[in-house]
């Protein structure tokens, strides 16, 4: 849809924004995390992507966008932003990855129909507690920034689904999780975890949980609640030893675990019927229980 059709006072916005990015910004059919452009449905701009563009603080002129649903400002230099998205009230997918953030802005508080939230690759050291506005957000990726705690505000986005916290400085897990019961996939690589708590037992729809490259000795007892967890990669540990219960996680497909320091394995292994890959190379076991001959989907 040519440009022409737009509202006049949307065509004027694009035209401050290209003042701001220094050049011309094409219209695209699909907008995607590194797409420069604006994608028109309904004569209306829905779509904003300016990936890469030197920018070091938003243009203003977005907040006249009232129909926009997706905004993407992934690699720019944004750092300390004061951009009110206050009447970015519909807005659904918010891409602020790979900036300078060292702080989430406060009026982000406002976009509560937010249902994606990309934060990754930033300095961010903590989450406001007014995150807990953003009750309807579903994905949320803080990978690769500067947190030593998980935020407390966390506790409270129950509609998550997709959490990625992976590449930071964390290592006390506590109980900051326990309350998304709808979460499904949970990244923690690359972190300093020792340990995980038993309320992590509390994930129920948990299917696939990433701890690699941490410095876990052992797993907390009751992992065989996670009913619906199907991938469990644990590659890069210093784990000893395998809680019996892991025999109960019936719907387990994928379990890394290699590089670690096992010596031995649980005849409960022998339990994973839907097991289909089981990696345990770089460990110190020297004998395989029975049971494990059990496992009939095994391919590798």
């Amino acid at each position: 849809m040519p440009m022409n059709q737009l509202l006049e006072k949307e065509k004027e916005v694009i035209t401050s924004i290209e003042k701001a990015v220094g050049g011309p910004i094409p219209e695209v059919s699909e907008l995607q995390y590194y797409v420069f452009g604006y994608k028109i449905e309904d004569n209306r701009i829905s779509g904003l992507g300016l990936f890469s563009c030197g920018l070091k603080k938003i243009p203003m002129a977005i907040t006249s966008l009232d129909h926009l649903r997706k905004l993407y400002l992934r690699g720019n230099q944004l750092s300390n932003i004061s951009f009110n998205f206050n009447p970015l009230s519909h807005l659904k997918v918010l891409d602020l990855s790979e900036n300078q953030l060292n702080s989430v802005p406060g009026s982000i508080k406002e976009l509560v129909s937010l249902k994606e939230l990309h934060l990754e690759s930033n300095n961010l050291t903590d989450l406001p507690q007014s995150f807990i506005n953003l009750s309807s957000l579903k994905f949320l990726d803080l990978s690769e920034n500067k947190l030593k705690k998980i935020p407390s505000s966390l506790d409270k986005l129950t509609n998550l689904k997709i959490l990625d916290l992976s590449g930071n400085n964390l290592s006390n897990f506590s109980d900051s999780l326990k309350s998304l019961i709808n979460l499904e996939i949970l990244y923690l690589g690359n972190n300093q975890f020792t340990s995980l708590p038993e309320s992590t037992s509390s994930l129920v729809s948990l299917k696939r949980l990433n701890i690699r490259k941490n410095k876990l000795e052992t797993l907390f007892t009751s992992i065989g609640s996670l009913k619906s967890l199907k991938t469990l990669f644990l590659k890069g540990n210093n784990i000893e030893n395998l809680p019996s219960s892991i025999g109960s996680l019936e719907n387990l497909k994928y379990f890394g675990l290699m590089e670690n320091q096992l010596s031995s394995l649980p005849e409960s292994i022998g339990s994973l019927n839907n097991l289909d890959t089981l990696i345990l190379s770089s460990n110190s076991l020297k004998t395989l229980p029975e049971s494990i001959g059990n496992l009939e989907n095994l391919t590798r």
